[in-house]
């Protein structure tokens, strides 16, 4: 993909899945991509739209 002007959808869905099947998972963040190891989603922790805005109003 290196030298390329362009990265068109195809591109990048080949590029997901082949990432993916070694590990890794593609974010596409609209004006850039993050390519992160698929273990960072497994410590997670969930939290409610209530906890969250109890804490951000709590600062």
């Amino acid at each position: 993909m290196l030298g390329r002007k362009r990265i068109y959808r195809d591109d990048i869905e080949q590029l997901t899945r082949a990432a993916f099947e070694i590990g890794f998972v593609v974010i596409d963040m609209d004006s850039f991509f993050v390519v992160v190891s698929a273990n960072a989603f497994v410590n997670y922790r969930r939290v409610s739209g209530e906890a969250l805005a109890t804490a951000m109003d709590g600062r």
